[in-house]
């Protein structure tokens, strides 16, 4: 009986961390990941992260775009995409 105890504990406790040790959905990009993208380019990749409610990666994301690109053609929707995430956190 103990030993069932036991086994359901850590099947228990193994199935609410879920599958974050397997790294799934951390898509936050740093500096060095977006260098070479375009304005576009990295504002298309936010957009996933968005659609799929991810929102601590869409935050820091969209800081990252603002910081990178901060009087571009995006500039003013991803401060709104950026406004609305923060919300929705």
């Amino acid at each position: 009986m103990k030993n069932l105890s036991l086994m359901l504990l850590i099947l228990s406790l193994s199935l609410t961390t879920g599958c974050s040790w397997l790294g799934w959905g951390d898509e936050e990009q740093t500096e060095e990941d977006s260098a070479g993208l375009t304005e576009k380019d990295f504002y298309e990749r936010i957009q996933p992260s968005l659609n799929a409610s991810n929102w601590t990666v869409a935050i820091s994301n969209l800081q990252l775009l603002e910081s990178q690109f901060p009087f571009g053609k995006y500039a003013e929707q991803g401060q709104l995409e950026l406004i609305y995430a923060q919300y929705k956190s």
